[in-house]
């Protein structure tokens, strides 16, 4: 018995060191959707078999992959996700984790994965703790998971980062922008609206002071009446944010651009049509259409980031 008795203990000891080394090597939670892993697998093979640039020519490149190359991986692995369900929300986990869902889509964490796999596989490092890892690190704050307030909820501050992080550069400015003059306060003026800012005083106090961080900079966008005028700038694979009116509130959308012919067009996940499409209006009579939308943010992907 006592050797039983032993025994238990040493393997509820060992448990509890694997455990702990768990906790200390992936300190926040993951939410892994059930078909995720499946359908990231799916893309490994689409991309490899899709792309003009085979594994041995990504690796004796090196660092030599030319913008036409990253061009074409961003609208392929943006193709890849057309059709899948338009599912608003998905990131929305209590306590604030890690999401991977790709078999549900929002506008957002549409454009987010078709980056970070996009440069997966242009760094030929297309594995699945490379993919989480460098989307957890577009998606938060420094990287850092510590709870509601470290994910980047307004786009301008999504791009700020990402720039400052070397993964994105924002070329509004360059492309006819003008100043986009706004004071964000849509997140901490209305904290019922947000399950985890209800009765929680205090991580609403963190989203106000990073609301007035965000408001001290500058930030452009180009009007909707140029965007055509401004069209020679852009390229296929660039993100676009779509600049709004609506009080306390920077950007309401955001997508790929894609050049489809003569025809300067955009991919995303439409809350409208329920799924990821290649938007038949154009880019330009998309806004159009929009009354509170003014124009647009550009943004374009940097190369050797992993």
């Amino acid at each position: 018995m006592k050797r039983i008795a032993a025994l238990t203990l040493l393997t509820l000891l060992y448990s509890l060191f694997i455990n702990t080394l768990s906790a200390q090597s992936n300190p926040h939670k993951e939410y892994i959707s059930a078909n995720s892993i499946d359908i990231f697998n799916k893309y490994v093979n689409y991309i490899y078999a899709s792309a003009s640039i085979s594994a041995d020519d990504l690796e004796s490149r090196g660092k030599a992959i030319d913008s036409n190359f990253r061009e074409e991986v961003i609208i392929l692995t943006a193709k890849f996700f057309l059709g899948t369900p338009y599912v608003a929300h998905t990131l929305e986990k209590e306590p604030e984790g890690l999401v991977i869902n790709l078999e549900e889509l929002d506008c957002t964490t549409f454009m987010e994965n078709v980056i970070v796999l996009a440069t997966c596989f242009i760094e030929n490092k297309l594995d699945f703790e490379n993919y989480k890892d460098l989307l957890k690190r577009y998606r938060y704050r420094d990287g850092r998971i510590e709870d509601y307030s470290s994910r980047l909820h307004y786009t301008t501050d999504w791009f700020y980062h990402n720039q400052k992080n070397g993964f994105i550069k924002d070329i509004t400015k360059e492309c006819n922008g003008v100043p986009f003059i706004k004071e964000l306060n849509i997140i901490s003026k209305n904290p019922d609206k947000y399950k985890q800012l209800k009765n929680n005083m205090a991580l609403v106090k963190k989203i106000e002071l990073i609301e007035k961080e965000i408001n001290k900079r500058e930030h452009y966008y180009i009007p909707k009446n140029i965007i055509e005028k401004s069209s020679n700038c852009f390229r296929s694979g660039d993100l676009v944010g779509f600049a709004t009116n609506i009080e306390g509130l920077d950007l309401t959308h955001v997508g790929i651009i894609y050049k489809q012919g003569d025809k300067l067009t955009f991919i995303h996940a439409s809350s409208t049509q329920k799924k990821v499409v290649v938007e038949e209006k154009g880019l330009t009579k998309y806004c159009m259409d929009i009354k509170s939308n003014i124009g647009i943010m550009v943004a374009r992907m940097i190369d050797n980031k992993i």
